[in-house]
């Protein structure tokens, strides 16, 4: 997140991303790609599964991002929440 963009602002942006098309499509390809990653029969040593594992773990970094941000977003909230009582 810049500077220049509120926490708001960068929240609205990103739920906006979420429901688009072009998110969809991403995220339709991306569980295209863990079809394929997930076969082990390429795998000839450690090296090759650690790459799969991290190209796994990349791809589920990006589609867990939305409830990743709802989650920050209602953590925020209930900080805000506590705040403005004490």
């Amino acid at each position: 997140m810049t500077s220049d963009v509120t926490l708001e602002e960068y929240y609205a942006e990103l739920k906006m991303m979420f429901q688009s098309t072009g998110w969809d499509l991403l995220c339709e390809e991306l569980l295209n790609n863990v079809q394929v990653i997930n076969n082990l029969q390429s795998v000839q040593d450690q090296r090759d599964l650690d790459y799969k594992r991290g190209q796994l773990a990349a791809i589920g970094v990006i589609l867990n991002f939305p409830d990743t941000i709802q989650r920050a977003e209602l953590e925020e909230a209930q900080e805000s929440l506590s705040e403005s009582t004490e």
